[in-house]
C-alpha cells in the first residue's frame, strides 16, 4: 500500500516537473473546494444591503453597459473571449465597489466551483480517452460499414458524433470527427460543409441529452442539483426527435450526390487502440462514475474530479495529456461566473423577470416560452455558455407556477437550438471555422464570410424547427405535469 502511495505521489510530482503548473494547481484547488462544500454542506448566499430604487436602477444601467461592451467586443472580434470577460469583470468589480452592490467577497461566492470541477473532470477524461485512439478506431469501423453511400455515411457520422457528445464535451468530439470527415470528403470530392453542419448540430444535441457533454447542462445540473437521470428522462427523447428531423431535412434539401462509392478511394490511416489494458480500466472507472452520477448524493463535481484524476493516473502518456488539456477553459468560466455574479447582485434578473411578467399578463408559462426563444436568439450571436449563465437567474425569477425543473429543460432546449443556428453560437463553432480555413487553404477574411453564410443555410432552418418542436414539447410537459 505504501508503495502505491509513493508511486501516486511521484506521478503527481511529475506534473509539476513537466512544466504545466496550471493543470495541477486547478485540480487541487477544485478538489479542496469540492471536499469543503460536500462534507460541510456550506452554501453561499448574497448578503447585500438593500438600496433605494434610483440607485438600483443606476446599478443595473451600469451592468447593462458592461455586458454590451463585452458582447460587442466578442462579436466584433475586437478581443478574445477571455480578455473581454476579464475586462468586464474588472469593470464590474470597480463599478460595483464604488456604487456598493458588488465586491470581491461576493464575486468569489458567485463562482460555482461544482460546475468548474465537473468541467475539469470531464475535460480531463475526454483528453485521456481521445489519446487512446478509441474514438478514431470507432470512426474507422463506421466508415468501413457505411462508406458506400454518401447519405448513409452522413447519417452514420452524425449518429457517432451524437453518441460521443453524450459522454464527452462537444469540443473534443468535433476535434475527433472533423479530420476524418475532411479525409472522406476530399477522397470522394464531396462538399464538406453539409457534413460539418450536421456534425455540429448532432454534437449540440448529444451534449444536450446528458449533463456531461455540454456546459449549459453542467451548469444546470450542478447549480440547481438536477440529477443525472433527469436529463436522460426529459432531454434525451426530444433531442433524438430533433436529430431525426435534422436527418429528414438534410435528406430532402441537400444533394449528397448519392451513388455507390469505391471504398478503396477512401485512404485512411490504419488505427490501432493504444494500451488496451489501460483503456479497459479507464472505461471501467468511467462507467462507475456514470453509475455514481445516477445514484449517489455526492456532488457531481467531486465525482468528476476523482474519476478524471483516477483515469489520468492510469495513463502512460501523461505528458501529452497535460499538454493537450484546455486549462484555459477553467479561467474563462471562472471569469464568466464573476461577471454573472455582478449581474445577479445588481438585481437585473429580477427586473427582467418582472418586466416579462407584466408583458405576459402574469402567465409563468408564457414567460418560460419567451425566455426560451430569447435564449436561442442570444446564443446564436454570443455562445451557449455565457447565455446559459446569464439566463439561468432570469429563468429562476420567472419560475412562478411552472412545474418543477421545466424551466431548466426550456433553457437547455433554447440554448441548444441557438447553438445549432450559427457558427458563433455553437460551442465547437470556432474550432470548425479554423478547420475549414485549413481544409480550404483560404484566407481568413473571404473564407469567414463564405463559411458563415453557407453554414446559416443549414443551421438557421434547423434551429427554427428545433425551437418549434421544443416549444410543443415544453407545452406538453407543462400540461401533463400541472
Amino acid at each position: 500500500m505504501l508503495d502505491g502511495v509513493i508511486s501516486t505521489y511521484k506521478r503527481v510530482s511529475t506534473l509539476r516537473k513537466e512544466g504545466n503548473f496550471f493543470t495541477t494547481f486547478y485540480f487541487f484547488l477544485l478538489l479542496a473546494w469540492c471536499l469543503y462544500l460536500n462534507f460541510w454542506r456550506t452554501t453561499f448566499y448574497y448578503n447585500l444591503t438593500p438600496v433605494i430604487t434610483i440607485q438600483k436602477l443606476f446599478s443595473q444601467g451600469i451592468v447593462v453597459a458592461i455586458l454590451l461592451f463585452v458582447f460587442i467586443a466578442i462579436y466584433k472580434n475586437r478581443l478574445s473571449q477571455t480578455l473581454a470577460f476579464l475586462t468586464g469583470c474588472i469593470a464590474m468589480l470597480v463599478c460595483g465597489g464604488v456604487i456598493g452592490f458588488y465586491d470581491l467577497t461576493t464575486a468569489l461566492q458567485s463562482v460555482n466551483i461544482d460546475t468548474l470541477s465537473l468541467l475539469f473532470g470531464i475535460g480531463l477524461i475526454s483528453v485521456v480517452l481521445a489519446e487512446s485512439n478509441i474514438f478514431d478506431w470507432i470512426c474507422r469501423r463506421v466508415l468501413e460499414r457505411f462508406g458506400t453511400s454518401n447519405f448513409a455515411l452522413f447519417t452514420a457520422l452524425c449518429l457517432l458524433t451524437y453518441f460521443i457528445s453524450f459522454f464527452v464535451n462537444n469540443l473534443t468530439t468535433i476535434l475527433l470527427v472533423l479530420p476524418i470527415t475532411a479525409t472522406i470528403a476530399k477522397a470522394l470530392k464531396l462538399n464538406v460543409m453539409p457534413f460539418v453542419a450536421g456534425e455540429i448540430i448532432a454534437s449540440n444535441l448529444g451534449g444536450a441529452s446528458s449533463m456531461l457533454g455540454d456546459f449549459p447542462n453542467m451548469l444546470i445540473a450542478t447549480q440547481m442539483n438536477v440529477p443525472f437521470f433527469s436529463f436522460i428522462q426529459y432531454m434525451m427523447p426530444i433531442c433524438l426527435i430533433n436529430l431525426a428531423i435534422m436527418f429528414g431535412y438534410f435528406h430532402s434539401k441537400v444533394d449528397f450526390g448519392d451513388h455507390p462509392n469505391d471504398k478503396a478511394t477512401i485512404k485512411l490511416p490504419d488505427v490501432k487502440i493504444k494500451n488496451q489494458r489501460e483503456l479497459r480500466l479507464q472505461l471501467a472507472i468511467f462507467a462507475l462514475m456514470i453509475v455514481l452520477f445516477m445514484f449517489s448524493t455526492v456532488h457531481a463535481g467531486l465525482l468528476a474530479l476523482c474519476g478524471g484524476f483516477s483515469i489520468f493516473l492510469l495513463s502512460s502518456n501523461r505528458e501529452e495529456i497535460v499538454r493537450k488539456f484546455r486549462h484555459q477553459d477553467i479561467r474563462f468560466y471562472f471569469l464568466l461566473f464573476v461577471l454573472v455574479g455582478g449581474v445577479k447582485a445588481s438585481g437585473l434578473p429580477q427586473t427582467v423577470a418582472s418586466a416579462l411578467s407584466y408583458f405576459s399578463g402574469g402567465s409563468s408559462f408564457i414567460q418560460c416560452v419567451l425566455l426560451m426563444w430569447a435564449a436561442c436568439g442570444l446564443t446564436m450571436f454570443l455562445n451557449a455558455g455565457p447565455t446559459t449563465a446569464l439566463f439561468l437567474p432570469i429563468f429562476l425569477g420567472a419560475s412562478g407556477a411552472i412545474p418543477d425543473k421545466l424551466i431548466f429543460w426550456a433553457l437547455s432546449l433554447g440554448v441548444c437550438a441557438g447553438s445549432s443556428g450559427s457558427l458563433t453560437g455553437a460551442t465547437a463553432g470556432p474550432v470548425a471555422f479554423t478547420f475549414m480555413e485549413r481544409f480550404e487553404g483560404s484566407r481568413r477574411g473571404s473564407l469567414h464570410k463564405r463559411t458563415f453564410k453557407e453554414y446559416l443555410q443549414y443551421g438557421l432552418p434547423i434551429a427554427y424547427v428545433q425551437l418549434m418542436v421544443s416549444t410543443i414539447y415544453i407545452t406538453i410537459l407543462f400540461l401533463v405535469r400541472r
